[in-house]
């Protein structure tokens, strides 16, 4: 289309061909086998396919001279285009199946013959890939603009779900199936490409060489036959780690993608060191900050592997804390704080009580970012994960940041939600923990009465009551009323039925009436 780029006839046509793309992609959703069929539906993807070919060769022309597409890429029709595309490669719809009739399944033999015949070739399928890596799965002077510009921004971008509507992504999607379908015929390409890429020159071949191993990446379930990707990581990866160049951050940023995407394929118990140690490298402060926030996106791949040893990670559980606290300082978005955090998560899930050391530094950042919250409850949810964490693993190291913390969380809650109620059974642990704490411990069990008591009554009750009555009677007449106001407030919150009994098993009921007896309390207190 040679109309200007802000012509209104440009945006009526533009409109019509994207009504037309969406009718085509509706009807072949919902019967992919008759629209295979139709006489021109070949055709329509061809000529799709022919466009997403020329737009992709006119965009390189413009990246290579680091300038942005003028006109911009049609990318609702291209992405259209691969839409139509990714389907026909998956080509679920085109196989045999025997819950269907043999009317259907003579239909779905005829498709997949067609497509075999006419599209789907083997020249084409080298052609489809080649294009997708070179053409549209390299990033664009947009992408480093705003790399630049809005880093965390840029890094949620790239993480978040929307390929049906993004052209990268969703060449990259197609590449996937492509790659899936074609295995053997495509694995020694992209093998080969790997070796083509080892050196590079100015910025066009940077860009081509992060492509490439972005496909590398994307394939691992593929390619981990094919490609010895432990061997790769020490000779190739570690040496481009150290090269701290600015331009090379573009690479040192897909590394830790991409090591993030091997790691539960097929990366060996002796290699995992290399792995943690160009994670914490990529983490250091002094780095740019899309390298640092990918880098903690794939830490917690690593660390989340099913093969993942916490013996082999000790060593590393301090820099990564250390590491991990200061890009939580340092990032702004609340995206970027909630991934860090679910980072912090897995790490202290999978090191246990090794984490106790370092859970007060890691408290200490809690309160602030529950201010700065304010309505945002996912991240509250996800820093009430956290302190849930910490209060498992590392009770006794939570001192009274993670207590106020704790404290004002359930103040502010307006439910008792699972990881809150999640939480109870270590605070009734802290009763046993001395007098420091005992007066933020029982305000805590007292909100929690207040906020669920039926909930907290019915399932805590006799444990609860039962190391109230061991610290009744050793305690300063101030303490005591403490516990006496808790009690009342029981009394008021919630009918005696529900309590009754736990109340006599634990003794509670009989030491009180033992201490009164004694005049340990007074009876103005108790009432």
């Amino acid at each position: 289309m040679n109309f200007d780029e802000h012509s209104p006839l440009r945006k009526l046509v533009e409109s019509h061909i994207t009504k037309l793309g969406k009718l085509y992609n509706e009807l072949q959703k919902a019967h992919p086998v008759p629209f295979i069929l139709l006489p021109c539906a070949i055709n329509i993807i061809q000529f799709y396919w022919q466009n997403i070919v020329q737009e992709g060769e006119r965009a390189i022309s413009f990246y290579g001279a680091g300038r942005a597409v003028d006109p911009p890429l049609f990318e609702k029709f291209l992405v259209q285009g691969l839409l139509l595309l990714k389907r026909v490669i998956k080509g679920s719809f085109y196989r045999v199946d025997a819950a269907n009739s043999d009317e259907e399944n003579t239909n779905a033999q005829q498709a997949r013959a067609l497509i075999d015949s006419r599209l789907l070739t083997p020249a084409f399928v080298h052609s489809c890939a080649e294009v997708l890596v070179t053409k549209y799965m390299q990033l664009r002077p947009e992408d480093l603009d705003l790399w630049e510009s809005d880093p965390e921004g840029w890094v949620n971008g790239e993480e978040a779900d929307h390929w049906e509507f993004e052209l990268k992504p969703c060449a990259e999607k197609v590449f996937m199936d492509l790659l899936i379908s074609y295995t053997e015929q495509l694995s020694p390409i992209l093998v080969n490409l790997v070796d083509t890429v080892a050196v590079v020159n100015d910025q066009n071949s940077l860009l081509f060489k992060d492509a490439i191993y972005c496909s590398i990446g994307l394939g691992a379930n593929e390619l981990f036959n094919t490609f010895d990707f432990n061997t790769f990581l020490v000779n190739r990866l570690v040496p481009e780690i150290a090269n701290k160049e600015p331009t090379f951050k573009i690479l040192r940023r897909r590394i830790a993608w991409m090591i993030g995407h091997w790691i539960g394929v097929k990366i060996d118990k002796q290699y995992r060191s290399y792995v943690y140690q160009i994670m914490l490298q990529l983490l250091a402060p002094e780095e740019d900050m899309v390298v640092r926030l990918v880098a903690a996106n794939n830490l917690r791949n690593c660390v989340d592997d099913w093969d993942f040893e916490t013996e082999d990670f000790v060593p590393y559980i301090e820099s990564s804390i250390l590491l991990l606290t200061a890009l939580l300082k340092d990032v702004e978005e609340f995206d970027s704080r909630m991934r860090i955090l679910n980072c912090l998560n897995i790490v202290i899930d999978r090191v246990e009580t090794r984490i106790a050391p370092y859970a007060q530094q890691i408290v200490e950042l809690l309160p602030p970012l529950w201010a700065a919250a304010e309505d945002d409850h996912l991240f509250k949810s996800t820093i009430l994960v956290t302190l849930t964490k910490l209060v498992g693993e590392a009770h006794i190291y939570l001192l009274e940041d993670g207590l106020d913390l704790w404290w004002v969380t359930i103040q502010s809650a307006t439910e008792c939600t699972p990881q809150l109620l999640q939480m109870f059974p270590a605070a009734v642990e802290y009763l046993e923990y001395g007098t420091e704490t005992l007066r933020k411990v029982l305000k805590i069990i007292e909100s929690y009465v207040m906020l669920a008591p039926e909930a907290i009554l019915s399932q805590f009750a006799l444990p609860l009551f039962t190391s109230l009555a061991g610290l009744i009677g050793d305690l300063k007449p101030e303490a005591t009323n403490t516990i006496i106001h808790l009690l009342d407030t029981i009394l008021l919150c919630a009918p005696i039925q529900l309590y009754a009994e736990a109340l006599i098993n634990s003794n509670l009921l009989w030491r009180m009436l033992n201490i009164i007896l004694e005049n340990k309390v007074s009876l103005s207190a108790v009432a």
